[in-house]
């Protein structure tokens, strides 16, 4: 279940949104996964980049995407929102939100330039988790479990 906004420290206004809603990141394996909505998923925490209210002020719509090729993990990051005019939030005593540069800060230096690079790498390399496989386990032909001596018949 996702966790629900938190009230008691975000207060929306016209002119914010909750970072956790507007951020979406996507785990790719193919191009198909970049249009499959069950491969993607909106963060639980925000707070590490957008600060502990996890708000983005100053955009109309926001939208933050962050695609990991799943065999490399090397992501692409993009900002996309319609700026309000800098005068009815200095009215309000409100500053925009520096989204660009607070998601590329935590990004690491060779992020791919758009998720269509993502695609490439992620077609390119067969995914293999890091390090050595220890053990592998093996269910049974019944699927419930591994076989045992005293089930043979």
């Amino acid at each position: 279940e996702p966790r629900s906004r938190p009230e008691g420290i975000f207060k929306p206004t016209p002119f914010s949104v909750w970072a956790n809603d507007a951020v979406r990141i996507r785990l790719l394996r193919n191009e198909r996964d970049l249009h499959d909505p069950s491969r993607q998923f909106h963060p639980l925490f925000t707070h590490q980049v957008f600060g502990p209210r996890e708000e983005i002020v100053g955009f109309d719509a926001p939208a933050v995407e962050i695609v990991y090729s799943a065999a490399s993990l090397k992501p692409a990051v993009s900002f996309k929102g319609h700026a309000i005019e800098k005068d009815q939030l200095k009215a309000l005593g409100l500053e925009a939100t520096a989204v660009a540069d607070l998601v590329k800060r935590f990004a690491p230096c060779d992020y791919a330039a758009s998720p269509e690079e993502v695609v490439s790498d992620a077609e390119a390399q067969e995914f293999r988790p890091a390090g050595e496989q220890v053990y592998a386990y093996e269910a049974a032909s019944s699927g419930v479990g591994p076989a045992c001596e005293s089930d043979a018949p």
